[in-house]
């Protein structure tokens, strides 16, 4: 066996064997800037979305404590109102009584009157007063809670808008990454090119190195 036909058998043997390893390997796409910019879209809305729920839940909690303020208040309202029922009335009659007594002339029974409504009007004012307060109050409240509710479902409505625009950006960056993933997996099973080739190989004055241009077909991929 010569040289040359030894060489040439060891350079074939190790060119098959390579090409055989070729054959098994998956095609990888290496990351690109599309993977990058999914997973921070991914982070941010869930970042987004775990404080929008624990806003929720906190703004809830007041809302239920806001409520029980509220019934309460409605309560202490029927009750004030039972209690000034006829008080309007009672007062008038007092003063009607102390009128009919001057007119009589009947001091005592004026000065009996009077003693009445002085008892009988701080009661009247304090539960007119009572009444208000606890009005403002019932308002206040109610308002609390209307604002709230605007105020959780603009947060809801914001944090679905940018889920929405979210979720079209991450199918806008899959779609370049499977024009890529195209583009490469084309790239990679093109076999034939033209470029520069260099070597060691036979020529007319035996086996030394050379370098060209010329076209090749690629049996291993590195």
């Amino acid at each position: 066996m010569s040289k040359v036909t030894f060489i040439l058998g060891l350079a074939l043997l190790v060119v098959i064997v390579l090409y055989w390893r070729s054959c098994h390997k998956t095609t990888v796409i290496p990351p690109i800037k599309s993977d990058s910019t999914v997973e921070a879209i991914l982070k941010a809305h869930t970042k987004d979305s775990i404080e929008t729920r624990n806003f929720a839940d906190s703004v809830g909690k007041i809302n239920v404590v806001l409520k029980s303020q509220r019934d309460s208040l409605l309560h202490i309202l029927d009750l004030t109102k039972g209690s000034l029922k006829g008080k309007d009335k009672d007062i008038q009659g007092l003063i009607d009584n102390i009128n009919a007594a001057e007119a009589e002339n009947n001091q005592s029974a004026a000065l009996a009157a009077c003693d009445s409504l002085k008892a009988a009007y701080p009661i009247a004012k304090g539960l007119v007063t009572q009444y208000i307060n606890t009005n403002d109050s019932l308002k206040r409240a109610t308002d609390k809670l209307l604002t709230n509710k605007d105020t959780i479902i603009g947060r809801l409505s914001t944090a679905f808008n940018e889920a929405n625009a979210g979720l079209f950006e991450i199918s806008r960056q899959y779609g370049i990454v499977s024009d890529n993933y195209k583009k490469a997996l084309k790239q990679t099973n093109k076999r034939w090119s033209i470029g520069p080739v260099g070597g060691y190989g036979i020529t007319g004055n035996g086996l030394q190195p050379f370098i060209g241009i010329g076209i090749s077909f690629s049996l291993i991929k590195f």
